[in-house]
């Protein structure tokens, strides 16, 4: 759950908090009435139609594949690496421009040039671990210095990649492990390293380097076997996301998958996984359906979901006599969201719901009803806000909703959204993450470098990212360095692994990694000027009765 720019406008450059149950709802609805038909729209035409008639001459229209196609050559026809007119011809062999990838396969490799062997990997010395291209091949950025690239990054914020950086903070350096290499594990990294969530896809790499930095103690290898991480740029758009993993089976021949930064692409990647029976684990993607009913044996993810979430906020505030009112957009998530939320509460009691259009930029009128039918009850008095996108924060200021002692709940928030908290102290609510409140020594040492190398602490999406590359980690581990799909399943099922959350596990039944979550409350920092979160409890994950929802 968050409230976020419901409270304080986005501030420039950073996009308002991760994608939760409803992250940037707004923004994102308005790319998938663009990338994908709507269901809805489609049964409409057909209803309207009474009776078949002769279509008019005409231009053909584009559909989605031929769309997706065109952004495919279009990003690649420039590229001077011949393995993308090879992912192209692999994804489109009869494609609308095959003739032109194939000259151009031709133009960049002559007969008789075919392209060099790679070395045998027991005699090659320990490669970095490489930043893939942005382009729809994802070939590998190579160089011949041991270092693991991280996207280039500025004080307090990400902004997108841009190859080999200048300073020597955006670099791990890969220490020698002193045996020889017998094998490579190929990981695909799929995220947004373009488009509105850009700065969040490439927190999400960083700490996912920083995750297999730390478990390989810095050699970035594996009983012998180098890891090897091809990224992909995902758009923030489901076609592209699922296209980009088929490539990243089928032409990289990548062993299995992380990512991606969003449910919306995240869900339209999972029958990919099925497909080519590879492990796909999720590390940013909250949706219930992911490991609910879209599921299948090939997904897990470290990532919390919505029901954590919801029953984790409901916990913070489950006290006899508290009386809720709860504020959300209507939506299946959004309603799905408070039904999860309603059901996990045993003290406290929902008085007030209210339901607004995902469109509702001006949310005084529902707020206000919600006041109305808090104020004057006995005890606590709560306003529950589960909602993302557009709002008038002073407005809702202006409602003045303490002086009849109404309190407001939401969830946790990225950096720059806590330091426009302070108008509100005393927020109360539960988050998956933060810096300052997460006590365990992995969780220090990500801090620690962080703050060293970039002036900030890590977010969310750190927190997420590195997870994942520690959870692959243990498990490669735990097979001797098999990446085998059925050693992988039967091995992390029911595996637990250190992260810097805490303790997870990875449920048998779903692969949902339960996980604590934390229960604060916000306080201005000493001057004032910012605001941060405050510790009142961890909520261990045996607490909370997280739902199985793959069950059919």
């Amino acid at each position: 759950m968050r409230f976020l720019s419901l409270l304080s406008p986005c501030p420039p450059g950073n996009p308002p908090a991760r994608n939760r149950s409803l992250f940037l709802i707004f923004v994102l609805l308005l790319q998938l009435t663009v990338s994908l038909p709507l269901a809805s729209q489609s049964r409409d035409r057909v209803k309207a139609t009474t009776k078949p008639t002769t279509p008019s001459p005409g231009p053909p229209k584009t559909n989605e594949s031929e769309r997706v196609e065109i952004e495919f050559w279009q990003s690649i026809r420039e590229s001077s690496d011949p393995a993308d007119f090879e992912a192209y011809l692999h994804k489109y062999p009869r494609g609308k421009f095959a003739i032109l990838a194939k000259n151009g396969l031709a133009r960049l490799r002559p007969p008789g040039n075919s392209e060099p062997q790679p070395p045998d990997p027991a005699s090659a010395p320990p490669p970095p671990l490489y930043r893939g291209k942005s382009g729809s091949g994802g070939t590998l950025a190579k160089s011949s210095s041991s270092v693991a690239v991280l996207p280039k990054q500025a004080p307090g914020k990400v902004t997108a990649a841009s190859g080999v950086p200048e300073a020597s903070e955006d670099v791990l350096q890969i220490k020698p492990s002193g045996n020889p290499i017998v094998g490579e594990i190929k990981i695909a990294h799929l995220h947004d390293m373009t488009g509105v969530l850009n700065a969040f896809g490439n927190q999400s790499y960083s700490g996912f380097m920083f995750g297999l930095y730390y478990a390989t103690d810095g050699t970035m290898q594996v009983n012998g076997k180098r890891l090897t991480v091809i990224e992909k740029d995902t758009q923030g758009l489901p076609e592209v996301g699922r296209s980009q993993l088929e490539i990243a089976f089928q032409v990289d021949h990548a062993d299995l998958a992380v990512g991606p930064t969003n449910s919306w692409v995240a869900l339209a990647m999972l029958p990919v996984a099925q497909e080519q029976k590879k492990l796909l684990l999720i590390e940013a993607g909250v949706a219930d359906a992911i490991t609910g009913e879209s599921w299948n044996r090939y997904i897990f993810r470290t990532d919390c979901n919505t029901s954590q979430e919801a029953i984790s906020n409901a916990l913070a505030l489950d006290q006899p006599g508290v009386s809720i009112g709860a504020l959300s957009q209507d939506y299946a998530l959004g309603r799905e969201y408070l039904k999860v939320f309603k059901g996990a509460l045993k003290r406290a009691r929902v008085v007030h719901e209210e339901y607004l259009p995902v469109t509702t930029t001006d949310v005084t009128a529902g707020a206000q009803r919600i006041i109305e039918a808090l104020k004057g009850r006995p005890g606590r008095k709560v306003m529950v806000i589960n909602w993302a996108g557009m709002g008038n924060p002073q407005r809702l200021y202006a409602l003045n909703p303490q002086s009849y002692g109404v309190e407001i709940s939401t969830g946790g928030s990225l950096l720059p959204i806590l330091s426009t908290y302070k108008d509100w102290p005393g927020i109360e609510g539960s988050t998956s993450y933060h810096s300052e409140i997460a006590k365990n020594k992995i969780n220090d040492w990500l801090v620690s470098e962080y703050s060293r190398r970039f002036r900030r602490v890590p977010s969310f999406y750190d927190a997420a990212g590195m997870s994942s590359g520690l959870a692959l980690v243990e498990a490669l581990k735990r097979t001797g360095g098999s990446a085998d799909t059925e050693t992988l399943i039967s091995t992390m099922e029911g595996m637990g692994f250190d992260s810097p959350k805490g303790r997870m596990v990875f449920r048998k039944e779903d692969h949902q990694a339960l996980q604590p979550m934390f229960h604060f409350k916000t306080k201005l920092v000493s001057g004032g000027g910012d605001t941060t979160l405050e510790l009142i409890r961890e909520i261990p994950s045996e607490e909370m009765s997280i739902p199985i929802k793959n069950r059919h």
